[in-house]
């Protein structure tokens, strides 16, 4: 049982690294210039077989956005907590300040 748990660990370890960026319309120019809009964290079931609920950051109407989508550390403390079985990601909707 053990080395079950110290494998399921290592996998979430390793799955915890991964970020994406998404740039919809001009989005913002210079990362130092930006603030998160808005924030959403979905969950899923089984490993991310099945969605559970859905869960959709807001988005202004200007529409020129960086949607950044990752496995954060609660993500990762969700997961190994509970053996895999309900696992989450975190999504922010990220603009320029002056906007």
């Amino acid at each position: 049982m053990k080395k079950h748990i110290v494998l399921l660990g290592i996998i979430c370890v390793f799955s915890s690294c991964y970020t994406t960026h998404v740039t919809v319309g001009a989005g913002p120019v210079e990362k130092s210039h930006t603030k998160v809009y808005s924030k959403s964290k979905q969950f899923y079931f089984l490993e991310g077989v099945f969605k559970l609920g859905d869960s959709q950051p807001s988005v202004p109407e200007h529409g020129n956005v960086l949607i950044e989508t990752k496995f954060s550390k609660g993500d990762f403390l969700i997961t190994f907590l509970t053996a895999g079985i309900i696992s989450s990601k975190t999504t922010r909707v990220i603009v320029n300040k002056d906007e």
